[in-house]
């Protein structure tokens, strides 16, 4: 079931809400039970047999976790390996199994796959989310950050529907004060109206821009580098920019949507986002693009490994680890483990600029510069993330950086007798290649457009902690409630009004792009 389906929005969440509601006047270990019910309900929906392992997932490692807990310091160490091993086993069968078996079966030459029983093993909705969030419980009870939690509260907080199949991934320290609260004092009416706009906001992101981007520009470019066809410099740029567009939307939509549900139950999940296309360094950009993975990564993998507290080198092997695993964790193919290892490059190139020019003040014009820099790698990198082969990444990669000479769409050769001259056309090796899957003036009208967005407005979650600045301060003053209520019903009305517009088109809707990890 997807947030942006109807079945989400019409039936699945409003009858969550209420019986929440309703089971509020009984007691909040009840609501606790409740949302954990609908949470299994909600990931059934997907593949029933899939709960079995979500269940199993969870009460191994409950029972691992307190026994870390409450057995002093005898064996802690050796069950928190048995825990962590365990679930990165988990992870490894099913989504790593065919991968490693096709590489295996390359390098001894002999069919190893054929008809082999793992063949039909479907990748379990969420699971590298939730097998992350339960290793840094794991990891943080061994560390005894985690003194106290019970049985219901645990379950809670790994299967919380909200941020169960594509995260943010949650500490369970950012959730415990607010699951102790009681049901009626932790929702309010500022939380749950933001909460609501956030939703909104999430599924206009998904189904307004994202998806249009996906259908009109990406798929038809990335479909013609796949065939072979050969693409223009032109045709490649906007099916790579809108890809890093569309992805930008989906993932962030879906965060948005995410957050607006948790603070419609009165919790709030942590922001996933911040403007990462503003960012002027790579390093910059991992740290606002989905920053609960990066803090994950940072926390239990980068630090581990010696960070950079002790020397360069060990930074740089730890850094190239990190990004190594950070990519092959997106997806079992080696177009993600080159995607992390770019990543990894341009992080480590980054370290090496700062560490020669440590104190540099930035003028505007050079703040300009190292933003496009930056958005140039992102940019390049995203095509090896939606590439389905080498082959497809190289026939887009090859006219982006001009390496097979200046190369333009077929519909520009009349144009260019009117402009250039053959002498020039040839000095400049300009060859006329493929036509367009699109009109060129609409997409490139609608990429300014987005990209002014990306980069102009402010991010939902400012919007919202500024929505419910002014309603919780209009509640607290009373001369204000008048024209409070009258932009609060205009703002309603233009909520509701595009909340129904994108309603109206998830009739067939479309995966978050992040499902697939």
């Amino acid at each position: 079931m997807l947030f942006n389906s109807l079945e989400f929005i019409i039936f699945f969440m409003p009858t969550v809400v209420m019986l929440a509601l309703i089971s509020a006047w009984f007691s909040d270990t009840v609501t606790t039970f409740v949302l954990i019910c609908s949470s299994f309900v909600f990931y059934a929906f997907w593949e029933p047999i899939y709960v079995l392992i979500l269940t199993g997932s969870v009460a191994v490692n409950f029972f691992i976790a307190r026994y870390i807990q409450t057995n002093g310091h005898a064996y802690k160490f050796q069950w928190l390996i048995v825990g962590v091993t365990l679930n990165l086993c988990l992870l490894v069968y099913f989504k790593y199994t065919i991968f490693l078996s096709q590489n295996l079966e390359r390098f001894l030459g002999q069919p190893i796959i054929n008809n082999a029983w793992f063949t039909s093993l479907a990748l379990p909705l969420g699971i590298s989310f939730f097998t992350f969030q339960q290793v840094a419980f794991l990891v943080d009870s061994y560390k005894r950050k985690i003194l106290k939690f019970s049985a219901l509260k645990y379950v809670f907080y790994v299967t919380f529907f909200p941020q169960l199949i594509a995260g943010p991934i949650v500490r369970y320290l950012e959730l415990e004060g607010q699951i102790a609260q009681p049901f009626r004092h932790r929702v309010k009416f500022p939380l749950v109206a933001v909460g609501v706009f956030l939703f909104v906001i999430g599924i206009c992101k998904k189904t307004l821009i994202a998806d249009p981007l996906g259908f009109y520009f990406t798929d038809p470019v990335f479909a013609a580098a796949e065939r072979g066809d050969e693409l223009s410099f032109i045709t490649a740029w906007i099916g790579t920019i809108s890809f890093s567009l569309q992805i930008y939307f989906d993932f962030s939509g879906y965060t948005d949507m995410a957050l607006g549900l948790g603070r419609i139950f009165g919790f709030v999940l942590p922001v996933n986002f911040n403007a990462p296309y503003k960012s002027t360094s790579i390093i910059e950009f991992w740290r606002r693009w989905h920053m609960t993975l990066s803090r994950f990564l940072r926390d239990y993998l980068y630090v581990p490994l010696g960070g950079n507290q002790n020397g360069f080198f060990v930074q740089i092997l730890a850094v190239s680890i990190t990004m190594f695993l950070g990519g092959l964790w997106h997806g079992a193919s080696w177009l993600f483990v080159f995607w992390g290892i770019f990543h990894g490059v341009m992080i480590i190139i980054n370290h090496l600029y700062r560490k020669a020019i440590p104190n540099q003040n930035s003028s505007f014009l050079l703040c300009c510069l190292y933003w496009f820099l930056t958005m140039l790698g992102v940019c390049i990198a995203w095509v090896l993330f939606r590439a389905q082969t080498f082959e497809g990444a190289i026939s887009m990669i090859m006219p982006m950086l001009l390496l097979n000479g200046v190369s333009l769409p077929v519909e520009f050769l009349a144009l260019s007798a009117n402009y250039f001259t053959e002498n020039f056309i040839e000095a400049f090796s300009i060859t006329f290649v493929g036509r367009l899957p699109f009109d060129i003036l609409g997409a490139g009208i609608t990429i300014l457009v987005v990209a002014a967005i990306v980069l102009i407005s402010p991010t939902s979650q400012v919007l919202a902690n500024t929505l419910q600045n002014y309603i919780s301060k209009t509640n607290s003053q009373a001369h204000f409630a008048p024209i409070a209520n009258a932009f609060f019903c205009v703002g309603i009305f233009a909520i509701g009004f595009l909340f129904v517009y994108a309603a109206l088109r998830t009739s067939a809707p479309q995966e978050f792009i992040y499902f697939d990890f």
